[in-house]
């Protein structure tokens, strides 16, 4: 039943914004014509909870300060979503099941397909690997216990840098107070799969809408449902905002060139909901999907046939200046003290496409290249132009760069699609070409099943490949039981903060990303074994953003102790962390002993991977 619950939760974070969108439309705009109503809906209503949230936070409480903003915010959920569904009966849900019918078979063989990659990447894997999860789960664990804000750092100092506002944690936090106990990673695990068939989604009708080839759209959701992004990407198997902004840009970028192809262009007041909707889920890939939509966008709207060399130029120049200032500019300020270690040269990247696609990148891509140059359709201009320009950013020495291909990725595989259709179409036997296709199929999963691999292989704990452990989670449990409505403070190392404050909803000093002071304070601790000392010490390390706390608690992981034994370099900087789970040794649990043995500290839990003890 708690799955059922958890995953009825994750469908709510879509399903709340579409009814309360679709409302809108229904009530205000009904003569709106738009080419993929279900995203704008998405949009239009996840804007509009937003804005209440705003609203209730900065405008209400601010004349009636005692009220609890969770408890306003959860009424107005539950008035607008039965409002919205009251709205949409007998408006949204005829024409709902009109295009379902005419898609059956597409959603059909979509549906199959993320169902054989989830299936295959939840192999001994009981628990999601999205590491993102548990400070987006923190977020949204204040928001309902009633800490909200727009800037995310003013809410925890789990957050160290703002690449986005808290619209997707308030999505999030919306979702989970509709539908009460739910299982966190099972809710995470439900809205991942969700998240994938939305990639696939956008993978089949970007290449349907530019080549009107539905075998060619085929080619292009297989590649991107079996192509993982093992290294800064993700895109299709971590829900978390780089992502969920790309694959709605992608969707926008359907609209557009639909609307135009229907002689009708999107209304521009839509398309800057869009806009704002992207910017506010994740700065930094929003900008650049802002700036793609509206330059093509434009590139329709006033009939601006520019050669396409003329274009592609431009392009390259602009990415030739991008290059030289990242030759000659530091731009380490960008979210520092982490983005030296995601700023890669050429060939790394190129090892990393390697991971991704094996050999098959080069192979086809460059088909479809040459293949959409010899063309004459603007559509297929545009995405070439598209596709070299995304990638020349991508492959650029700048912090980060590689998150761009959260975007990039849907338009080569587009170009990919094009090259395996020409090989195909030279292929005259149908036998031989049924073979072909077989056999690329086959090929694809292999390389998804060995990159994989790759990426689970540093993550392997007791014949699974996980990031938390049931001793964690089983911990976790019992924190949330007794101190989650306490002022308590949660002290351990990095990551096991991170995942305890987002399962326990018990506070923490920064998370995983704990200052450098903090962490400092904490590795003071390797070697005490005088209980005095360690609670001298332990008093010492507080949260920026909450007053003192009431009461301390130490958690002594197997990864506290591997942290504590770290080097000092190790220990100070951002990226390093114990990610894989850790049981407690037998020195561990005599540590443990001593200490409880004191007054100054009450052991109040143990089990094999995890103690907690109450700083007296």
């Amino acid at each position: 039943m708690i799955f059922v619950q958890s995953a009825i939760s994750a469908i709510v974070f879509f399903l709340l914004p579409v009814l309360i969108g679709g409302a809108f439309f229904i009530l205000y705009s009904k003569k709106t014509e738009l080419q993929i109503p279900v995203v704008t809906y998405f949009i239009t209503g996840a804007l509009y909870l937003y804005g209440w949230a705003l609203f209730t936070k900065y405008i209400v409480l601010s004349i009636i300060p005692h009220w609890q903003f969770q408890a306003i915010f959860r009424l107005e959920l539950i008035i607008f979503g039965v409002s919205a569904v009251l709205v949409n009966i007998g408006n949204e849900i005829e024409r709902s099941v009109d295009f379902i019918k005419t898609h059956i078979k597409t959603i059909l063989f979509l549906g199959l397909l993320a169902g054989i990659t989830y299936f295959i990447w939840h192999l001994k894997t009981p628990y999601p690997l999205n590491w993102d999860l548990y400070e987006h789960q923190i977020l949204a664990n204040l928001i309902q216990k009633g800490t909200f804000s727009f800037v995310t750092s003013q809410m925890s100092d789990a957050f160290t840098f703002n690449g986005y506002s808290s619209i997707f944690q308030t999505l999030i936090a919306s979702s989970q107070m509709l539908v009460p106990q739910i299982n966190i990673m099972q809710f995470w695990d439900s809205i991942t799969f969700i998240h994938l068939f939305l990639c696939l989604i956008a993978s089949y009708y970007l290449a349907l809408v530019v080549t009107d080839n539905e075998v060619i759209a085929g080619f292009s959701a297989v590649i991107g449902v079996l192509v993982f992004e093992s290294n800064v990407a993700y895109t299709t198997l971590f829900f978390i905002p780089q992502n969920l902004t790309a694959v709605l840009s992608i969707l926008i970028f359907i609209q557009i060139i639909l609307g135009f192809k229907q002689n009708r262009s999107i209304p521009l007041p839509i398309l800057i909901l869009s806009c704002i909707f992207l910017f506010l889920n994740h700065y930094i890939i929003g900008t650049a999907s802002i700036l793609l939509l509206v330059c093509v966008y434009l590139y329709y709207k006033y009939n601006l046939r520019v050669h396409i060399f003329r274009l592609l130029s431009l392009g390259l120049f602009i990415l030739i200046i991008l290059g030289l200032i990242a030759s000659f500019v530091s731009l380490g300020f960008v979210n520092n003290g982490e983005a030296q270690f995601y700023s890669f040269d050429i060939l790394d990247k190129l090892k990393f496409m390697q991971n991704a696609y094996g050999f098959s990148l080069l192979m086809f891509l460059p088909l479809g290249i040459i293949a959409l140059l010899k063309g004459h359709d603007i559509h297929k201009k545009l995405i070439l132009i598209i596709s070299i320009c995304l990638l020349g950013l991508v492959l650029l020495r700048l912090p980060y760069s590689l998150k761009f291909y959260v975007l990039t990725r849907f338009f080569v595989h587009v170009l990919m699609a094009i090259g395996i259709w020409k090989i195909l179409v030279a292929i005259k036997n149908s036998l031989l070409r049924d073979l072909a296709v077989i056999i690329f199929f086959l090929t694809l999963i292999v390389i998804f099943i060995t990159n994989n691999a790759y990426f689970k292989s540093i993550l392997f704990y007791k014949d699974s490949y996980i990031q938390v452990s049931k001793n964690e989670i089983d911990a976790s449990g019992f924190l949330k039981e007794k101190y989650s409505n306490e002022n308590a403070l949660l002290i351990s190392d990095p990551a096991t903060q991170n995942i305890m404050e987002a399962l326990s909803s018990v506070n923490t000093p920064g998370g995983a990303y704990m200052s450098p002071s903090m962490r400092k304070q904490l590795s003071l601790l390797h070697g005490l074994t005088n209980s005095i000392e360690v609670n001298q010490v332990l008093n010492t390390i507080h949260d920026n953003l909450e007053p003192i706390p009431n009461k301390r608690i130490f958690v002594l992981s197997g990864r506290y102790f591997s942290w504590q034994d770290s080097t000092e370099d190790e220990k100070q900087t951002y990226f390093y962390n114990i990610w894989d789970p850790t049981d407690l040794s037998f020195s561990d649990l005599k540590y443990i002993d001593l200490l409880q043995s004191d007054r100054n500290f009450n052991l109040v839990y143990l089990n094999p991977g995890v103690a907690v003890l109450e700083v007296r």
